[in-house]
Parts: C-alpha cells; structure tokens; sequence
C-alpha cells in the first residue's frame, strides 16, 4: 500500500491518499483489512476475551444471511456452540444446526432449528409467543404437544399432559392408563370391515359343526371346543338335537365348560316330546393361560336315532 497514516489529534486514522484503503499487518501479514466501502476483512479468527459482541444487524454467511438478535436479554447462541452454514438458499436460510449450546434469558428463533443432541430444560419451558402457549412439537410431521397440551416421560413411562395435569400414560410395557378417559360421542368403530387381530379387544375364535355327528340318550357328547388365548371372553354357543326312527326325546341339554362333563354354564329343555331341537348357552371366561372351552350335548329318552351339531363363538371383551 502506497499511502500513509495521518493520526490527528481528535483519535481519527485515516489514510493519506485517495485510495480509500486501510490495512493493518503484524509481521509483514495482513491482520485487517477496510475498503473504500467501509467493508471489513478479517483473515484469522477472532477471539473476543470479554465484553462480548454487538451486533445491531444481520450476519451474512456466505450468501446466507441470518437475521440478528432482538431484544434487549436475547442470546441468539452461545457457550461452544458448533454453527453450520445454514440450509436453504438465498437468504433467511431455515435451520440452524447446533451442538453443546447453553441458552440464556429469552431466546427466539424465527425459523427452524435442528439439534443434533439431547434438548435439555433444567426450568422454564419452550413458548410460543405467537400463540401465548405452549409451542408445537412434532415427530415425522405429527404434532405431539401443542397449545398447552404435551408429552413427557417420567417414572417409566410417558405421560399425557393437558394444562399441565397428566390425563393418561404408555408404560413400558405397553399398557394404557388413563384418569379422565370419557368419551362424550362413543368410541368410534371399526367401518373397514375387516376383523380384529389376535390379541385386540373384538378378536373372534370359533368353530361350528353343521354335519350332525352321532348321539347316545342319557350320554354326554363333545360336539366341539375351541382354545382361549389369555383374556376377558364372552363365549355364545347353540346346540341341535334330532331323532329319527323314533318316539323323539323329551329333554335336551347343552353345556359349555372346560372340562368334558355337561356341568359349568347349561341351557336346557324337557317337556313335550320332539325329535328336533336347538338350545343357546352364553357364558363370560377370563382366563391367564390357553383354556380349551367344550361345547357339549346330551338328550333324554327317545327311541331311534340321535344326532347332534352346534357352534360356538367367543369374542374378546377387554
């Protein structure tokens, strides 16, 4: 550089010819460097020690620029944070990545920010200024705690929050909870069509005979059974009976139970001698282990050939 520095008594450094540029070196290398512009380059890094930084307007990095803080208590980032050059293109890029940031006093972002590391709060929580409450969190674009309903997770489980009262929980083990759960509508149905899964509430077991197999008079016969997984069950089962050749029989017993013996939950007819009937049976099992329920028959009387058939259906309950 061709030109001098005046210093004048007032503290002002300018330079002594037209060319409008400043540069101070240390060591024959440039330290800094001002234009005719007033634009300032800095080559090394700058370490500031104390006093912190002001800046009273935007930053620009590399084409994209950052809006600057406002506010008279905002800390836009600090203690070690780690800036990437933010996504997006032009300016107002959308997202600042950011690791090991400590956040003072009131913090706005006016655009997205991801974290690449665990979020914590150790008091206040995340507001939404526009809104007055609680901001928006969100997970695969489905918003998880809005408005001042949340979620969080505590004693082994995660918690449903609303006006900051847990309302129901998911624990560990996948069980669901709930203080305030009352529908003012109903439960909505399922309109698919479809069957419920093994396991869910509305699972249907079950297992019908339409061709009669052979009956004794005085004689229990197992028409059928089925295998209950563990759970609450409503089981409904009917029972047929038919003579032929004969005078016809004058009662009739059906019987579900988990044993091979007509005991347990009967439905039953006797009187008027018929050669034809059927008898329902409804019955509630809750069981903790695989249970196998009978569907069972048995006739009085009669003098010719007996027959039996039935069905039985269980559907879980709870």
């Amino acid at each position: 550089m061709a030109s001098t520095i005046n210093a004048s008594s007032a503290g002002i450094v300018e330079t002594a010819d037209t060319s409008g540029v400043l540069q101070l070196q240390t060591n024959g290398v440039q330290a800094l460097n001002i234009d005719a512009s007033q634009n300032v380059t800095i080559p090394k890094n700058v370490t500031i020690t104390s006093g912190g930084l002001t800046l009273n307007s935007t930053i620009d990095w590399n084409g994209y620029t950052i809006p600057a803080p406002t506010g008279t208590t905002t800390t836009f980032l600090s203690n070690a944070g780690t800036w990437i050059t933010p996504a997006g293109s032009g300016t107002g890029g959308s997202s600042i990545l950011a690791s090991n940031n400590t956040f003072t006093g009131t913090n706005t972002f006016n655009a997205a920010v991801t974290v690449n590391a665990n979020l914590t709060s150790t008091s206040g929580y995340l507001i939404d200024t526009a809104s007055g409450g609680y901001a928006a969190l969100q997970s695969n674009s489905v918003t998880i705690g809005n408005a001042q309903t949340g979620m969080n997770y505590s004693g082994g489980q995660i918690n449903w929050q609303i006006n900051n009262t847990t309302v129901a929980g998911l624990t560990s083990g996948g069980a669901f909870t709930s203080t305030s759960l009352v529908p003012t509508t109903g439960i909505l149905g399922n309109t698919s069509g479809s069957g419920a899964s093994a396991g869910y509430v509305g699972e249907v077991i079950s297992s019908v005979v339409s061709t009669p197999v052979s009956a004794t008079p005085g004689t229990t016969t197992t028409v059928t059974s089925i295998t209950l997984t563990p759970g609450d069950w409503m089981v409904n089962a009917t029972g047929n009976a038919y003579e032929s050749g004969g005078t016809g029989f004058s009662g009739f017993q059906v019987g579900i139970n988990t044993t091979t013996t007509i005991g347990g939950s009967i439905g039953f007819f006797e009187g008027t001698t018929i050669t034809a009937v059927s008898q329902p049976v409804i019955a509630n099992y809750n069981v903790s282990t695989n249970t196998t329920i009978y569907l069972l028959t048995q006739t009085t009387g009669g003098s010719g050939t007996q027959t039996t058939s039935g069905s039985i259906y269980a559907r879980r309950m709870r």
